[in-house]
């Protein structure tokens, strides 16, 4: 009897670590899942902020359907931030007719994603978020020297950079 108890302790601990173990690895996975889908927003993303910064609409179609794409996708398997994901893919509708309103959808899109970036805690590299105080918006960028998309080449270094998320908050 003795025997089979500690036999059924070792079977119990086999479970208990394997149980462990998988739970991990989705959690894990989760964590990927999240750096992945955002490192792929944001190139596209930032596709769209380049054209809009160099006066351009170029790419900015395809730009778009990808990011609605991939947000539509990640939604379905990513539950804790779908609502933010479905929102993200609804401000990815700029319209390519004119700069003035894809300007202007776009500080729509970039709040989307800032609010994205922040609630799935992408771990990646952080863009830099910038804000411009003309048009009281934000947008992302790698690099920190300002490439205002709502001025494009007319205002390229207005805006300052501010702590990822803070800008909604002290503004």
């Amino acid at each position: 009897f003795c025997h089979n108890n500690h036999s059924g302790e070792a079977q119990m601990t086999r479970t208990l670590l394997i149980a462990g173990f998988a739970i991990s690895t989705v959690l894990s996975g989760l964590a990927q899942s999240s750096s992945t889908t955002g490192d792929r927003l944001l190139k596209q993303y930032l596709i769209i902020h380049e054209s809009l910064a160099s006066d351009s609409l170029k790419g900015i179609d395809a730009a778009a359907a990808e990011i609605r794409k991939i947000s539509r996708q990640a939604a379905a398997a990513d539950q804790k931030n779908r609502s933010r994901l479905l929102a993200l893919s609804d401000a990815a509708r700029l319209s390519s007719a004119d700069l003035k309103s894809a300007r202007n959808e776009f500080g729509e899109l970039s709040e989307k994603l800032i609010a994205y970036w922040k609630a799935a805690e992408v771990k990646t590299t952080p863009p830099y978020q910038i804000y411009c105080s003309m048009v009281k918006k934000n947008w992302l960028q790698m690099e920190k020297t300002p490439k205002n998309p709502y001025y494009g080449k007319e205002m390229s270094r207005c805006g300052e950079v501010v702590a990822l998320g803070k800008a909604a908050e002290t503004r």
